[in-house]
C-alpha cells in the first residue's frame, strides 16, 4: 500500500478464517477470532482500489466475492473488513485463524 496507507497494528476480528489455496477468505462474525493487519488510509481513493482487489461491488453483493463490513477489533478500533461471500465448499479451515501461519 506504500505511501498510500499507514500501518497501525496487528489485531484480531471475530470469524473464522478458510484456506482456499491461493488466498484466504473469512466468515465474519461468532465466536472465534482472524488475525490481521490494520491499515489507516492516506488516499481516499485506496478504498475503491481495495474494493476492486477483493471484488466487492456496492450495491449488488450478490455479484461480490467479498463484502465490505463494519467490524471492532479485539482491541476496540472499528474499522473496515472483508467477509467471503460464496459456498465454501471444502475450503478448511484455519483454526488458528492466521492466514501466514497455516501450514
Amino acid at each position: 500500500m506504500g505511501r498510500r496507507a499507514r500501518f497501525v497494528r496487528i489485531d484480531w476480528i471475530r470469524g473464522q478464517l478458510f484456506d482456499f489455496g491461493d488466498y484466504p477468505g473469512a466468515l465474519l462474525g461468532g465466536r472465534g477470532w482472524v488475525h490481521g493487519e490494520v491499515f489507516e488510509t492516506r488516499d481516499p481513493r485506496l478504498l475503491a482500489d481495495v474494493d476492486a482487489v477483493e471484488d466487492f461491488h456496492e450495491g449488488d453483493p450478490a455479484s461480490s466475492e467479498y463484502l465490505r463490513y463494519r467490524v471492532t477489533t479485539r482491541s476496540g478500533l472499528t474499522l473496515w473488513a472483508y467477509g467471503y461471500n460464496r459456498p465454501l465448499g471444502t475450503a478448511p479451515r484455519i483454526a488458528t485463524g492466521r492466514w501466514r501461519r497455516r501450514r
